[in-house]
């Protein structure tokens, strides 16, 4: 079988524009858990009240912008849920992301999926049944994403507009009772953006949880701050630990966690896959659909050229992951061997456009009245930064 992984990790984080803090993952890794984003909910994903094993997957999320919804786009879920079955999967071809009517981004050949008492197998089959184990996986092709912040500082006072650019992602979450949960994140190149100017080469950071800034206009608060190959121990209810536990049977991983700093603070997670392992008490219901469809129709959850979450609808570079993904997602063989997720090309400047700055100008006008983040917030923005790195 082919072998499942991403280009080895080159070392250190480049900066193409301003200098970067980075540091590595050498001492115990801690949470990066946004302010005001601290539930379960948010970071692990929602789960059910039950002991059953259980999974949670997304392709990317974007909570904090006012009046928007922040349900996951790409999402996938066991137990599944009207808005996230088990299995989600786009094929080639390249869609439109947006929020409540907003884009925020392009993805091609996304996928995301979830299980459990069940583990992938050969050619888009499931395993015999593997009582309290939960999987889960979600990536990409090709993903772009663009966030405004609140932040004046663009062209002709416009808002910045932070971007996340990844090519053949792929992230995975494994739970085994008794088991230590295990993470991997994979991609073949990818980079933060700040405008159109490329500032971080991901495909040049150092391994897990790796933390990185983005400055901003005063050197004591940057415009962004990021954990790349972000990877958390959990309680059995999705509560993430402060520190990771060694021993710990539940977790999540992000491929990139940024938080956008300004008047409004930002929450954004991609290639998200989330596991929680069975306390033996109550068996879940074995997936059925995570990926066995030989004939691989449509996501019938999409709809034209567009995937659009709106609230009031819907409720590595690294280590390869265990198992190879759904059927009928597309994949490249690499020169060296790997095998990665393939997707279409994205252009990185199809948000400089009109309809970009008219989508978001409503959005924009919440931060004009807000307050000046640089004085009144100082304190707790600065600390929760000095705290964090």
């Amino acid at each position: 079988m082919n072998r499942w992984r991403s280009r080895s990790a080159r070392g250190a984080l480049t900066a193409a524009v301003a200098t970067l803090t980075a540091l590595a993952a050498t001492a115990p890794a801690q949470a990066h858990i946004t302010p005001g984003h601290e539930s379960a909910e948010q970071t692990w994903g929602a789960r059910a009240a039950t002991g059953a094993a259980q999974a949670n997957a997304w392709v990317a999320r974007i909570s904090g912008i006012p009046r928007l919804s922040d349900v996951p786009l790409g999402a996938a879920r066991h137990p599944a849920a009207p808005d996230a079955p088990e299995l989600r999967r786009t094929g080639t071809r390249t869609l439109g992301l947006s929020v409540d009517r907003r884009p925020v981004g392009k993805v091609s050949a996304l996928f995301a999926r979830t299980m459990a008492d069940q583990l992938p197998g050969a050619q888009g089959t499931l395993s015999p049944a593997a009582t309290g184990t939960a999987y889960a996986d979600a990536g990409g092709g090709t993903l772009d994403l663009r966030i405004p912040t609140t932040t004046p500082g663009g062209e002709n006072d416009k808002p910045t507009v932070i971007g996340i650019h990844l090519e053949g992602l792929s992230t995975s979450a494994l739970a085994r009772p008794g088991k230590p949960v295990a993470f991997t994140t994979g991609f073949t190149s990818g980079g933060l953006y700040v405008g159109e100017k490329k500032v971080v080469d991901l495909g040049e950071h150092a391994g897990p949880n790796t933390k990185v800034q983005i400055p901003g206009p005063s050197p004591r608060f940057p415009l962004a701050v990021a954990t790349v190959n972000e990877q958390v121990t959990t309680d059995a209810k999705g509560v993430p630990d402060k520190v990771n536990r060694p021993d710990a049977e539940a977790g999540y991983v992000n491929a990139v966690h940024l938080t956008v700093l300004g008047p409004v603070i930002v929450d954004v997670t991609v290639g998200h896959s989330a596991v929680i392992a069975g306390d033996g008490t109550e068996r879940a219901v074995q997936s059925r659909s995570a990926g066995r469809d030989d004939d691989c129709p449509p996501d019938p959850s999409v709809s034209g050229d567009d995937m659009d979450v709106r609230g009031a609808r819907l409720p590595g570079v690294g280590s390869p992951p265990p198992f190879p993904p759904p059927a009928c997602v597309p994949t490249q063989t690499l020169e060296d061997g790997s095998v990665v997720i393939k997707g279409e090309h994205i252009d990185t400047h199809w948000w400089v456009a009109d309809v970009f700055d008219t989508a978001w100008k409503s959005a924009w006008s919440v931060a004009e009245g807000a307050f000046n983040w640089a004085i009144q917030g100082a304190a707790d923005v600065g600390k929760w930064i000095s705290t964090w790195f």
